[in-house]
C-alpha cells in the first residue's frame, strides 16, 4: 500500500478524494497507515462515542464531523461517505444512522465549538450546502440499538421520516388490501417492523415495510427483497417462515413473516449483564447453550442447501427466542447462495463491507465478498458465543474502523481469562469459530451444531482448546519486530545451553492435530478395522496428546467387542485428559470403562438358569461411575445419568435406576448403552420381557452391540426359551469369536437343554481361551457330573479351587462327587470346608447330613438339615431322601435312617411331630398312603396347631380318593392359618373333583390373591391354570380362556398352558385363536405335534391346510 506524506490537512483531503483515496478507503487496514491514521485523527476531532465498542457501538462507534452548528440546527457528517445531516436541537446527544451504514452520535450544543477548518474540511470532503439540498437528508435511526454510553432507560428517538411513517401507517390500517397493522414493533437497517393481522391466513405476522428513503436506490430494494427470497427457501423450525412479498399500491416493497413473540438475543444477553435492566429473562449457561444449538441446527440447514446459503449477518439482533425458548434465526437480508467463483450480479455487492462490524468475518471485514463461504458464519457464530459466555465482544474499539482492524488483525483474550467457570469444551468451540484462518474454523455450520451437541450431552467434542503459548505465539506472529527479538532472545538461549523449549515441542500441537486430521481422512478408506487401527496409531504418533484420538480408537474397539483392548485405549485417554485438566473429556473416559466393566460383571449365567455378576467387574465399574459423577457433580446429561443409574442398581434401587435410564433415553433415544444398562435393572425386578424388548432395541441401534446379544440371550435362557438364547450367544461368539464368557455361558444353555457333548465343547473352548478363570472349570465339572463322568469332575472342581481357594460351591460340588463314589471322609471335608467359607450355604449343610447319616452320625445330621432348611425353606418341602439316596435308589433305607431321628428328639411335642411329618411325606411319596395319613395324624396328634401337617394329610386323603376327608383337613389348616394359601388351592383341587366348581373357583380365587401378595409367581400360574379348568367345567369358557391366558402370559414357555388353551379355543371353534396357541405351544416343543395331531379335541381341524402344515 503507497500512502505519500501530506504537509497539510488539504493536501490530505484532496488525496483522499482522489480516484486512489477513494480505491483505499474500501480496506479498513488503510486507517491504520501511519500517513494516514494522524490526519484521520485530526479530521475526526469532534464528539464520538464514549468508551469502547460493544455489540451496538462496534456499530456506530465512527467519531462525527460537525461542519456548522447553528441554534436551530446541528449539522453531521458521515465520516464514512461524507453525506451531510441536519439535525433539529432536540436530538442532540443521541444516535442516528446514516444511509451507509454507519452509526454516529449526534453531538451536543454545550459541547460545541466553531472550527473554520472543519468547514474547510467539509468542503474539501465534497458536502452539499443545505441550499443543494433540498429537504435536508436524515439517516436512519435505529430504535432496536443501543450503544453502551446510552444509559439503558433511555429510549432513543425514531427519526424524522420514522416519525412521518408512523403517523401514516396508523393502528388499523390495512396495508397492501391484506394485513391490518396493529402497532409498530421496531425499526431495522433497512426497514419498519409493525404488528400486524393477515385478514386472509387469519393469523399475526410480522410485516417489514423498506423505508421511503431507502427508496433512493435500486441495491437497497433489491438487498431487501433478497432477504424475502432467501427466506423463501428454507424450510426449518428454527428459521423465521416467510409467508409473503412483494409491493404496495404506492410501490414500497413489504415482507409478511412469522410474528414471534418472544425477546432477541441481543436483549437476553443484556439482561445477563450487571446494572443492565431489561424485560428478558434472565437465563443460565445451560438454557443460553441450548439456545445456541438451536440457532447453529438453523444456520447448518442453510449451509447443507445446494448451493449453500450464507447469512453473512450473524449477530443477536438477528436471533429471536420465543417464551418457550425455541430459538429462530432471521433477517437474511444479506444472505446469498455461494456458486464458486460465480459473479451473478443478483448475489454480489461490488465491493460492499456487508454485515455489522463487530461480527463480521476477517474476509467480511477486509471487503474479501469472492471469499465469504459458510465459515464466515461460523466466525460471527462465535463472536455471539464470545459475547454472551464472556459478557463482553471479542473485538472493540473507538469506531467502526478500529473493530475493523480489531476484527483482521487481533487475538481475543482466551474466555477462560474472563470467566473461569467456562468449560474447557466450550473455550475450545468459541476459538475454533474465531480462527482468523477460514480453513482452521468449523467448515460449516453442520459441524459447530454438532459440537454443540456433542457438549450438551457431556461428550467429547472435535474443537481441542488453544493454549496460552499457541495464543501468545499468534500475537507475536503479527508483531514482526517482536518476533525477530525474541528470536535472538532464543539464540542467545542456545549458546548459554537454556532449553526455552522443552523436548519435542518443536511442532506446535496445532501443527500436530492437523497432522493427524489429515492422516484420519483416510478411515472412510478402511475396509477392516485393523486397517482403520493401524490409521488411529499413524494418527497418535503425530499427535500423541489428543486425547480425542484415543477415545475415537478405543470406541472403535468397543463397538467391535475388544474390551480389553478398549479398557487400555481408554485408560490412556483418561490419564492424558487429566495431565491437561480437561475433566470432561476424563470423565468420558471412565465412563466409557465404566460401561464395559458394568456389561461385562452383569452378564453372566449361573447354572440354575438365573443371572447374576461378577464381583470383581462390577466393583471396578462403580468405580469408573463414581469419578464419572466426581468429576462432573452438577451435569446432568445421558453419560452422568447412567452413572447414576448404575449405582442405584447395585444398591438394589432399581425402581430409581429404571427412572434414571428413562429420562437419559428420552434425552438421547439412541443411547443402546442406556438400554442395555434398563435391561439389566429390568431383569432385577424380574421384568424378563421388559429387559428382553431394552436388549432388542439396542439391537435394533447397533446390529454390531454384542453386549445387547450376550443379555438377551441370558434372559431368554432364564424364560426357558434355549433356543433364542443359544442362537443370541452364537451371535456374541461370531461378533467377539474370543469372547471367552460366551462359550461358557451357551455350555451352561447346552448341558440345560441336554447336549452334554455340545457343552463340554463350548467349556473347553471358554477354557482354551481363559485358561486362568476358575469359574470354566467350575462349570464343565458340573457337566461332567452329569455326564457321570466322575474323576474328570473331580479334577476340575481341584483346578477351580486351585485357581480361586474361596470358592465354597466349588468344594461342595466336589464334595458331592465324593459323596457319589463313597468316599465319605473326602465329602465330609469339602462340605465342612464350603460350609467355612460360606456359612450361609444351605446345599453344604444338607449334603454334609448325608453324610452323617452314612456315618451313623445321626444327631448331626438332623442338625445339619434343621440349618438347611432354616436358610432355604423350599428344602423342608422336599422329600427327606436326598440325592445321595435317590441316585442308588435307596429310598427304604433313607426312611429308616430317618425313622430313626424321629427317636433322637430333644423336644417330644414339636421335633418329633416334625420328624413324623417328614417321614409321612417319604412314604406319601412311596406311594404308602395309609402310612403316611398314620404319620402324619400321630405329628398332629402331638402338635395340634400342626398347619402343614393338616394340608400334609388332607393330600393323602385325597390321593386315596376321600375327597370329603381331604376337604376337612384343609378347612382346619385355614381355620389355623386364614393366609395359608396352599391349603385353598389344594381344597379347590378336592372341590373340583367333586364337582362343586363355584366353591372350587372360590378356593383357587383367594389362593391367587395370597400367592400373588407373598411374591410365589410360580404358584400363581398353577392356581390361574387350575381356575381355568374349573371354570371350563362350569362352561364359562371365556373365564377359562381368560385364566389360561394369564397363565401363558406370565408363563410364556409353559406347554401345558398353551395346549389347554389351544384345546379351549377348539371348543368353541375359534379356528384362528386355536391354531395360533398350537403354533406358540410347537415352537416350543415340535415334540407335541403328534399329540395335537391325534387329539380328539382337535379332530375337526385335521383337514385344515394351516393345522396340517403345523403338525406335520
Amino acid at each position: 500500500m503507497k500512502v505519500p506524506r501530506f504537509s497539510s490537512l488539504r493536501e490530505f483531503l484532496e488525496w483522499w478524494n482522489s480516484r486512489e483515496g477513494r480505491r483505499l478507503r474500501k480496506n479498513p487496514a488503510a486507517v491504520e497507515h501511519p500517513n494516514i491514521k494522524p490526519w484521520l485523527q485530526k479530521l475526526l476531532a469532534g464528539q464520538s462515542v464514549e468508551g469502547s465498542c460493544s455489540q451496538h457501538a462496534a456499530q456506530s462507534g465512527s467519531e462525527t464531523i460537525r461542519r456548522d452548528q447553528s441554534p436551530q440546527h446541528i449539522r453531521v457528517v458521515c465520516p464514512t461517505c461524507g453525506a451531510a445531516y441536519d439535525f433539529p436541537q432536540r436530538y442532540s446527544g443521541k444516535r442516528a444512522r446514516c444511509r451507509c451504514g454507519t452509526i454516529f452520535s449526534i453531538p451536543t450544543p454545550a459541547a460545541s465549538y466553531h472550527d473554520p477548518s472543519r468547514d474547510e474540511a467539509a468542503e474539501r470532503v465534497d458536502v452539499p450546502r443545505p441550499k443543494d439540498r433540498t429537504p435536508t437528508e436524515q439517516p436512519q435511526v435505529d430504535a432496536a440499538e443501543t450503544p453502551r454510553s446510552i444509559p439503558a432507560e433511555t429510549t432513543p428517538p425514531t427519526s424524522p421520516v420514522a416519525e412521518q411513517e408512523q403517523a401514516a401507517e396508523s393502528e388499523g390500517k390495512v396495508f397492501a388490501d391484506r394485513y391490518r397493522v396493529m402497532r409498530r414493533i421496531g425499526a431495522g437497517a433497512m426497514g419498519v417492523v409493525y404488528y400486524a393481522y393477515d385478514e386472509v391466513l387469519r393469523i399475526p405476522i410480522a410485516l417489514k415495510v423498506l423505508r421511503h428513503e431507502d427508496l433512493a436506490g435500486k441495491k437497497e430494494v433489491e438487498r431487501f427483497l433478497r432477504e424475502a427470497q432467501e427466506a423463501a427457501k428454507l424450510n426449518h423450525p428454527n428459521i423465521v417462515r416467510v409467508y409473503n412479498a412483494g409491493f404496495d399500491q404506492q410501490g414500497r416493497p413489504f415482507i409478511a413473516m412469522q410474528y414471534v413473540e418472544g425477546w432477541s438475543l441481543a436483549q437476553l444477553l443484556a439482561a445477563r449483564k450487571k446494572g443492565r435492566r431489561s424485560d428478558a429473562p434472565r437465563m443460565s449457561d445451560r438454557e443460553l447453550l441450548r439456545i445456541f444449538a438451536q440457532a447453529a441446527e438453523a444456520l447448518a440447514y442453510a449451509h447443507r442447501q445446494h448451493p449453500p446459503v450464507v447469512h453473512r449477518d450473524i449477530k443477536p439482533a438477528n436471533v429471536m427466542v420465543d417464551r418457550d425458548g425455541h430459538a429462530y434465526l432471521m433477517d437474511f437480508g444479506l444472505a446469498k447462495q455461494v456458486r464458486g467463483r460465480s459473479r451473478s450480479k443478483s448475489l454480489t455487492v461490488s465491493g460492499a463491507v456487508l454485515g455489522t462490524p463487530a461480527y463480521m468475518s476477517p474476509e467480511q471485514a477486509e471487503g474479501k465478498i469472492r471469499q465469504v463461504r459458510p465459515a464466515s458464519d461460523v466466525f460471527s457464530f462465535g463472536v455471539m458465543l464470545y459475547e454472551a459466555f464472556c459478557g463482553r465482544l471479542p473485538f472493540e474499539g473507538g469506531n467502526v474502523w478500529e473493530v475493523l482492524a480489531a476484527v483482521i488483525r487481533s487475538e481475543p483474550p482466551l474466555p477462560r481469562q474472563l470467566r473461569r467457570n467456562i468449560p474447557r469444551d466450550l473455550d475450545a468451540i468459541i476459538m475454533k469459530c474465531l480462527e482468523k484462518d477460514p480453513w482452521r474454523r468449523y467448515r460449516n455450520g453442520g459441524e459447530l451444531a454438532a459440537d454443540l451437541r456433542r457438549l450438551l450431552r457431556g461428550k467429547p467434542v472435535s474443537a481441542r482448546p488453544l493454549s496460552r503459548f499457541s495464543l501468545l505465539m499468534r500475537r507475536l506472529k503479527r508483531r514482526k519486530g517482536l518476533v525477530a527479538s525474541m528470536a535472538t532472545l532464543a539464540a542467545m538461549a542456545i549458546v548459554l545451553g537454556v532449553a526455552l523449549r522443552g523436548p519435542g515441542a518443536g511442532r506446535s500441537a496445532d501443527t500436530a492435530r492437523r497432522k493427524a486430521e489429515a492422516i484420519l481422512k483416510r478411515l472412510p478408506l478402511a475396509a477392516t478395522v485393523e486397517e482403520q487401527l493401524k490409521i488411529y496409531e499413524r494418527a497418535i504418533r503425530v499427535a500423541p496428546q489428543w486425547q480425542n484420538l484415543y477415545l475415537r480408537k478405543g470406541e472403535l474397539l468397543k463397538n467391535n467387542n475388544r474390551y480389553d483392548e478398549a479398557v487400555k485405549v481408554f485408560e490412556k485417554a483418561a490419564k492424558i485428559a487429566r495431565r491437561q485438566g480437561d475433566r470432561t473429556g476424563e470423565a468420558v473416559a471412565y465412563f466409557h470403562i465404566g460401561t464395559i466393566y458394568w456389561a461385562q460383571g452383569q452378564s453372566r449365567l449361573a447354572a440354575g438358569k438365573t443371572l447374576g455378576l461378577e464381583k470383581g467387574k462390577v466393583d471396578k465399574a462403580l468405580r469408573c461411575f463414581r469419578k464419572v459423577l466426581k468429576l462432573l457433580p452438577n451435569v446432568r446429561n445421558p453419560m452422568t445419568l447412567y452413572a447414576q443409574a448404575v449405582d442405584a442398581t447395585e444398591k438394589g434401587h432399581y425402581d430409581r435406576a429404571i427412572r434414571l435410564l428413562t429420562e437419559a433415553i428420552g434425552m438421547n433415544p439412541r443411547f443402546a448403552g442406556a438400554f442395555v444398562g434398563r435391561g439389566i435393572a429390568k431383569v432385577a425386578r424380574d421384568d424378563l420381557d421388559g429387559a428382553i424388548a431394552d436388549f432388542s432395541k439396542a439391537i435394533e441401534l447397533n446390529p454390531h452391540n454384542a453386549l445387547a446379544f450376550y443379555n438377551r440371550g441370558l434372559t431368554r435362557a432364564c424364560k426357558d426359551n434355549l433356543d433364542g438364547a443359544i442362537a443370541d450367544l452364537s451371535k456374541v461368539i461370531e461378533l467377539n469369536p474370543r469372547l471367552a464368557d460366551a462359550y461358557n455361558d451357551r455350555a451352561i444353555v447346552k448341558a440345560i437343554k441336554g447336549d452334554l457333548d455340545g457343552a463340554m465343547a463350548d467349556h473347553t473352548k471358554a477354557i482354551e481361551l481363559d485358561p486362568q478363570n476358575g469359574r470354566f472349570y467350575y462349570n464343565r465339572g458340573i457337566t461332567k457330573m452329569n455326564k457321570s463322568d466322575l474323576d474328570g469332575a473331580i479334577a476340575d472342581y481341584t483346578k477351580a479351587i486351585e485357581l480361586d481357594p474361596r470358592c465354597a460351591e466349588a468344594y461342595n460340588n466336589r464334595g458331592t462327587v465324593w459323596l457319589r463314589k463313597n468316599e465319605y471322609d473326602k465329602a465330609l471335608a469339602d462340605f465342612t470346608k464350603a460350609i467355612e467359607l460360606n456359612p450361609r450355604l444351605a446345599a453344604a449343610y444338607n449334603n454334609r447330613a448325608i453324610v452323617w447319616t452314612e456315618k451313623g452320625q445321626y444327631l448331626r445330621a438332623w442338625l445339619d438339615w434343621k440349618k438347611a432348611t432354616e436358610l432355604d425353606p423350599e428344602l423342608a418341602k422336599e422329600p427327606v431322601s436326598l440325592p445321595a439316596w435317590t441316585e442308588k435308589g435307596e429310598l427304604g433305607r433313607a426312611m429308616a435312617d430317618w425313622t430313626k431321628l424321629t427317636t433322637l428328639s430333644t423336644d417330644p411335642n414339636r421335633e418329633s411331630a416334625e420328624a413324623l411329618h417328614i417321614r409321612g411325606i417319604g412314604k406319601h411319596q412311596r406311594g404308602d398312603y395309609d402310612g403316611a395319613i398314620a404319620d402324619l395324624t400321630k405329628a398332629i396328634e402331638l402338635k395340634p396347631d400342626y398347619v402343614e401337617a393338616f394340608v400334609s394329610r388332607g393330600i393323602a386323603w385325597a390321593k386315596k380318593g376321600e375327597y370329603d376327608r381331604a376337604i376337612a383337613d384343609y378347612t382346619k389348616a385355614i381355620k389355623l392359618n386364614p393366609r395359608f394359601a396352599e391349603a385353598y388351592n389344594c381344597r379347590g383341587i378336592a372341590w373340583r373333583r367333586k364337582g362343586n366348581y363355584d366353591k372350587a373357583i372360590a378356593d383357587y380365587t383367594k389362593a391367587i390373591e395370597l400367592y400373588e401378595e407373598a411374591g410365589k409367581m410360580e404358584n400363581v400360574v398353577l392356581a390361574h391354570f387350575h381356575r381355568g379348568i374349573a371354570k371350563s367345567k362350569k362352561g364359562d369358557y371365556d373365564g377359562a380362556v381368560a385364566d389360561l391366558k394369564k397363565v401363558v402370559k406370565l408363563k410364556p414357555w409353559d406347554r401345558l398352558g398353551w395346549l389347554t388353551l389351544a384345546a379351549l379355543h377348539s371348543e368353541k371353534r375359534r379356528k384362528k385363536e386355536c391354531l395360533e396357541a398350537l403354533r406358540r405351544l410347537l415352537r416350543l416343543n415340535a415334540a407335541f405335534k403328534s399329540v395335537v395331531r391325534n387329539a380328539d379335541a382337535f379332530k375337526w381341524l385335521r383337514d385344515d391346510p394351516e393345522f396340517k402344515r403345523l403338525t406335520e
